[in-house]
């Protein structure tokens, strides 16, 4: 018979789902011979008890031409499970009855097999990629503190001893040490921005909102734009987790915001769900093309997208980024309060 060259299993059952055809690939596919099980019921003969009643409804629809089998997990004659990938047609009368349904069922164990390593891989980048953002934000918090402590110390030392030297110098001396102290003030002004980009001392100590407002007056004096915050109320500090990844998405936006919007007005928008934590940070800027620019940030001609698409997803957030041209860019992020991977 045709049927039983084909290189998948046919059965071919009546509405009900009463077996008629088993071929020959069924046969080494199953374990049963088309002798044992034509007259029995499908899902009898393939299914574990706890899923036949489940099987039965699958195939009442299938016989309403309602939906398709789908993939399941079956039962060989040996009691081993073999999972599969099924389609159906229904078979019909000259009146449009269904008469009959033929099922096409094939072995994807290897599908799943690639797709379960895939997954596993997948989580253990996840899971290396949050270690190294964690180890990342450790070594900011390590970095900034050193500059602040140690170099700015060092920086002021210097600076008093020059303040120092000059009372006691001719005029000519006096004017030189002037332009070290400037220098000197300026090197302490520099360290003290590197240390606050590197990791701002408020986030630790004073939280989220603190380092939000900071940083968002920081961003609009550099840039020129009126800025607003509005913040829900937070009774308790939030996961550390959550604050590091919320402030670096806010960080990233507003710079953004500062090299390429030319924006007039920046609104930043927090606010916390029952399971989740919200950053909106919304400007009136030129706008952009977004799908052009996740095209570049799949090339690596921008990081920026990049590295908030990725905190965000591993921290099991979700992003979305609206941009109109000459209207302005939305960023919306919802943060899980769970979250607990990226410190």
């Amino acid at each position: 018979m045709m049927l039983d060259a084909v290189e998948q299993a046919v059965i071919a059952t009546d509405p009900q789902g009463q077996i008629l055809h088993w071929n020959r690939f069924a046969e080494r596919l199953y374990g049963w011979t088309a002798a044992q099980v034509t007259g029995k019921n499908i899902a009898d003969v393939l299914l574990d008890p706890s899923q036949r009643d489940e099987g039965r409804a699958v195939l009442a629809a299938v016989s309403r031409r309602e939906r398709g089998p789908g993939e399941w997990v079956l039962r060989r004659r040996d009691g081993s499970a073999v999972p599969v990938n099924a389609s159906s047609t229904c078979i019909l009368d000259d009146d449009g009855e269904v008469i009959g349904i033929v099922g096409v069922s094939w072995d994807i164990t290897e599908k799943k097999r690639i797709e379960a390593e895939l997954r596993e891989k997948r989580e253990q980048l996840q899971a290396l990629s949050g270690r190294l953002l964690e180890a990342q934000e450790t070594e900011r918090r390590a970095l900034a503190r050193e500059l602040h402590d140690d170099f700015g110390q060092t920086l002021t030392a210097i600076r008093l001893n020059l303040e120092s030297a000059r009372r006691g110098v001719t005029d000519d001396a006096a004017q030189h040490l002037a332009v070290g102290v400037a220098l000197v003030d300026q090197a302490i002004e520099q360290v003290r921005s590197l240390a606050l980009h590197l990791r701002p001392a408020m986030l630790d100590d004073l939280g989220l909102v603190a380092a939000l407002r900071w940083l968002l007056k920081r961003q609009s004096h550099c840039a020129g734009f009126v800025a607003r915050l509005s913040a829900g109320r937070f009774d308790a500090r939030l996961p550390a987790a959550v604050e590091t990844c919320v402030f670096r998405l806010a960080q990233e936006a507003l710079t953004n915001v500062v090299r390429h919007a030319c924006a007039k007005n920046v609104k930043l928008e927090l606010s916390a769900g029952e399971d989740h934590v919200r950053i909106v940070v919304r400007d009136d800027g030129k706008g952009f093309d977004v799908a052009a620019a996740r095209h570049r940030a799949e090339r690596g001609s921008t990081l920026g997208l990049v590295s908030m698409q990725e905190r965000v997803a591993l921290i099991g957030g979700r992003l979305e980024i609206r941009s109109i041209s000459n209207a302005g860019t939305t960023v919306d992020a919802r943060v899980p309060l769970c979250a607990a991977r990226v410190a």
